[in-house]
């Protein structure tokens, strides 16, 4: 029944201590000097910030050389990107293979291997279910020499070539080196970027999360043209590559000036002045040296005046009915 007797209120004293004023006031600075220095100098809270992700264009610049079978070949930006662009992304091929002259028939497939014609899938009009050499016969695209069926008309180079740039170095760093000879192909990556905001109207950027960054990865890829040496039979030229795809992307960020961000922080440091108060009033009540006197002035009980103040109406009512009979009588 305590709570429902008892009445707690607020009661405000002046302590005349040098000690513990100098304490208020150090508290006091650090709370000011968190919300002035961190968050509206160093983290700037009086602007408000908005991130946006923006459109990139990105070319390479530069010239290098590749090896095929000992011997060195100049290689541009031409030689060098074999897709077409990409959005955001630019594919740069180290390694590639190109298989010329390929021609459609009925060859061997070297990825199904065969004891007899039981052992081949039957799959028609694709795959006959033949087995021929160990390997099984399936339609497709065959290059020359590949089973002694197609031989072709005589091809100007070597049907095979590879072609390998072990190394590639861009902007001073190098991002890829493959086992076996180290061909070195230096390229400037050059990029572009546009970013839009919606909410901001004046707009300073970010000179840190301004920039575009540049992402290397390894991918795959097969491009596939034909060409035609005979105007009664079609050819096609395969290319097999690996190598490195550019991903690019550019993310900003930008701020300006805001009321409502100042107004903000003022609050903050509003809301944590009472905090000084409170460490204040627990250092002060059982820290110093003085706490049993301090306690004292801080806390203090008041006796009980409901007995009383029930005396002191029950005499004024008597007192009224009183002065009103002798009213009546007079």
């Amino acid at each position: 029944m305590a709570p429902v007797r008892t009445y707690s209120t607020n009661k405000e004293v002046t302590l005349l201590d040098r000690k513990l004023g100098m304490l208020y006031f150090a508290i006091t600075s650090i709370v000011m000097s968190y919300v002035i220095g961190v968050r509206l100098y160093y983290e700037k809270g009086y602007k408000a910030v908005e991130f946006s992700n923006g459109v990139v264009g990105i070319k390479l610049e530069g010239t290098g050389y590749t090896k095929t079978k000992g011997l060195i070949e100049p290689a541009d930006i031409a030689s060098l990107v074999k897709v077409g662009p990409e959005g955001d992304a630019l594919f740069l091929p180290t390694r590639w293979v190109t298989w010329t002259e390929q021609r459609r028939g009925n060859c061997t497939n070297a990825d199904e291997p065969c004891s007899a014609d039981s052992d081949c899938r039957r799959e028609p009009p694709l795959a006959p279910g033949k087995c021929e050499g160990q390997l099984c016969e399936r339609y497709q695209w065959c290059s020359p020499g590949s089973n002694g069926q197609y031989t072709g008309a005589t091809a100007p180079h070597d049907p095979f070539s590879a072609q390998h740039a072990a190394a590639l170095e861009a902007v001073g760093e190098t991002v890829l080196q493959e086992i076996g000879q180290i061909d070195k192909v230096e390229l400037e990556v050059v990029l572009t970027g546009v970013v839009g905001f919606q909410q901001l109207s004046s707009v300073e950027l970010s000179t840190e999360n301004g920039k575009a960054r540049v992402r290397w990865t390894l991918a795959q890829w097969a491009n596939y043209y034909r060409r035609a040496a005979d105007p009664s039979i079609e050819y096609r030229d395969l290319h097999q590559a690996r190598g490195l795809r550019l991903l690019v992307r550019s993310k900003a960020m930008g701020a300006q000036v805001d009321i409502q961000m100042i107004m903000l922080q003022i609050f903050v440091m509003l809301a944590l002045m009472p905090i000084a108060s409170m460490l204040a009033d627990t250092i002060m009540q059982y820290l110093f040296a003085e706490r049993r006197h301090y306690r004292e002035y801080k806390v203090e009980e008041s006796p009980d005046f409901s007995d009383v103040r029930a005396k002191v109406e029950q005499l004024e009512k008597q007192s009224k009915s009183k002065g009103t009979k002798q009213a009546e009588y007079a």
